[in-house]
């Protein structure tokens, strides 16, 4: 399979992808039938994807949790500097 810039460019729209949905894609688009096993390797080794696990992210966290998070940051440090814990 020569041409994996037109897969790459497909598989690109989507900012993740389960193998069976990057086979079916191929397969519609292609008209080719490769395992997932296929799939799993020409994502990894020829289009230079990277295999992870998905994680929900968190309805109850806030908007400005980077921020909170900071501020916290910041407090601590002072609190330990204060007690000579740190320098």
């Amino acid at each position: 399979m020569k041409e994996l810039t037109k897969p790459e460019e497909f598989l690109k729209s989507k900012p993740y992808w389960t193998t069976k949905e990057a086979r079916e894609l191929i397969g519609e688009e292609f008209q080719v039938d490769f395992s997932e096993a296929q799939v799993r390797r020409i994502l990894k080794e020829k289009l230079k994807m990277n295999f992870s696990k998905p994680y929900s992210l968190n309805y109850r966290r806030p908007s400005e949790a980077e921020e909170i998070l900071a501020g916290n940051l910041n407090t601590v440090m002072s609190l330990l500097k204060e007690k000579g814990m740190i320098s």
